[in-house]
């Protein structure tokens, strides 16, 4: 994927007090929670309401977990039986807020199926949002479309996806693709055969060298999907990172027609069978795909969005009767087992990452009404468990949520990725630029002058930062020491983004000199380098002493 590049070339600091070299200021321990979203439901389905932190048992790999922070969020229509409490009113309403990136692989749907999908989201837009939810809604045909920018507005989103279903789908071509596959290599099989003039020697050499050649296009069919797929992946991944900094309930809702671990084995099984029949060949399917597995990059994708607290349902919007006897869109002839692996395929893909973060996978259903009520439902009926991190060790957590009734089913992400403070500014520095609703404690403005073309498609923007000077300074002999760190990061409208810029500025003045300072507000500029077109930066200010952070964007135009 296209990054927008950029980095902080120079940084000018206004402060009115002469400033001395420190090095390290103060030693912090910090207590961090990690929080585990948990859906609870009977056999049927139905959420079940009511349960205290005593009905459930964390286990972080392995090791049980004593239960510091609970809650219930419960919907207004659910009514709890007899003698149950009623859902806790005192939850913050920035931790009952819900965000959903909905996902559309267009690159893989079909028109008609992809519209459906809209008309369903449309028709549970209003269960699916509250005052104060935000939604997405984005786009992948070898390239990330933002159809919606995050938005509050119900009426907003109905109209993108209004807008979204006059886009041509990429499902037709890519089954077109493999229509034109299969019918090439029968015309070499039958080429082979008439230039073999009925000789057994002949026609066996001439079907071995179709046979090399029908490998070579199966090879050349899985690594255009293999490249296409991982683009994609890495574009699932960005949409994840959007979500990163921002509290609440956050859901990304993936529509598609496949996302195989393996792309190509299909048509790779399709070869072996066609050859079977004609030549002595050990099959190679198996082996030949694997060269092209996605699976660690879809397996990553899933561990982010764990480490993110993110949710994913993944809808199959690939015809459910496709390969079937009442398939009638294609003149081919269907063939059972490279129809049952093209399916599987993808169904392991959704289920493993479905159950990885506690999301749903629903696979060949014509029913898009479900689908979309059971995010509904979830979003609205669930519990946040939290406990005490034991350590800032990197790497993966195995995580596991029971509940003490057996009868109950229980889903929550699978892992988490305890994260420094570091990381999680910058996760807020990058939401900031989607969302512009990260709360801070330290007021800080951004502004920014006239870009300047610097070379040919690229630009230098000076940007303004200005933030009080009320920083906390320790006290340290004849002196008063401190310091901040700016944090920068620039995202394009198509949402590619680039990495996180940090720069750390201490200070060190006289006594004598604190009045002077706390006088007027701490200001600096920072150049930017950025790509031709619309860009947000992103900044935030770290107080280094007390740990308090503030946010600020600015929209800018390069042209």
């Amino acid at each position: 994927m296209r990054r927008t590049a950029t980095a902080v070339l120079a940084m000018t600091l206004c402060i009115p007090v002469p400033l001395r070299a420190q090095t390290k200021l103060v030693e912090s321990i910090e207590v961090r929670i990690a929080n585990v979203d948990v859906v609870v439901t009977d056999r049927a389905g139905n959420p079940i309401v009511g349960l205290t932190k005593d009905d459930f048992e964390v286990y972080e790999n392995g090791k049980p977990q004593t239960i510091t922070n609970f809650y219930e969020v419960r919907p207004e229509s659910v009514a709890a039986p007899a003698g149950v409490p009623q859902a806790d009113d005192t939850v913050p309403a920035e931790a009952r807020r819900r965000r959903i990136v909905f996902f559309i692989d267009n690159s893989s749907l079909h028109p008609l199926r992809r519209n459906e999908v809209f008309a369903s989201v449309e028709k549970f837009l209003d269960k699916l949002f509250r005052p104060g939810d935000q939604a997405m809604v984005m786009a992948w045909n070898r390239g990330l479309h933002v159809i919606v920018p995050f938005t509050d507005d119900a009426a907003r989103i109905r109209k993108g996806l209004d807008n979204a279903s006059r886009l041509s789908g990429g499902g037709v071509q890519m089954e077109s693709d493999k229509t034109q596959f299969r019918r090439d290599i029968q015309d070499m099989i039958d080429n082979a055969r008439a230039a073999s003039h009925g000789s057994r020697g002949s026609q066996s050499v001439e079907m071995q060298s179709v046979y090399d050649q029908s490998l070579s296009m199966a090879r050349a069919h899985a690594e255009s999907l293999y490249q296409d797929e991982k683009a994609l992946t890495a574009a699932m991944s960005t949409m994840i990172t959007t979500l990163a900094g921002l509290e609440g309930k956050k859901a990304m809702v993936f529509i598609g027609g496949q996302l195989p671990d393996k792309p190509g084995l299909d048509m790779f099984q399709w070869v072996d069978q066609t050859f079977a029949a004609l030549l002595p060949v050990v099959p190679t399917a198996y082996r030949e795909a694997g060269r092209f597995s996605l699976s660690n990059e879809l397996e990553r994708v899933a561990k982010q969005a764990n480490a993110n607290n993110v949710t994913m349902y993944l809808i199959d919007g690939a015809d459910p009767t496709k390969g079937t006897v009442g398939d009638v869109t294609s003149n081919e002839p269907s063939d059972p087992t490279v129809d049952f692996i093209d399916f599987t395929s993808t169904a392991n893909v959704f289920g493993v990452m479905a159950q990885m973060t506690g999301g749903i996978a629903l696979m060949r259903t014509n029913n898009f009404d479900l689908a979309l009520n059971t995010v509904a439902r979830d979003l609205g009926a669930y519990y946040s468990l939290g406990y005490r991190q034991q350590d800032d060790t990197p790497g993966d957590r195995k995580v596991l949520v029971k509940t003490k009734n057996p009868e109950f089913r229980v889903r929550s992400r699978k892992t988490y990725v305890a994260k420094t403070a570091e990381d999680q500014t910058k996760d807020r520095v990058i939401s900031n630029a989607f969302h512009s609703q990260i709360k801070g404690d330290i007021q800080v403005t951004l502004t920014s002058t006239r870009p300047i073309a610097v070379d040919k498609g690229r630009f230098k923007v000076p940007v303004h930062i200005t933030f009080p000077s009320d920083l906390t300074l320790l006290p340290q002999g004849d002196t008063l020491v401190g310091g901040f760190t700016l944090y920068i990061a620039v995202v394009d409208d198509n949402a590619a983004m680039s990495p996180v810029t940090k720069r750390t500025q201490t200070l060190k003045l006289k006594r004598a000199d604190e009045a002077l300072l706390r006088s007027r507000p701490i200001s600096l500029t920072a150049e930017v380098l950025v790509s031709r077109g619309e860009h947000y930066i992103s900044v935030a200010i770290v107080d280094d002493i007390a740990n308090t952070t503030g946010y600020s964007r600015t929209r800018i135009a390069a042209q």
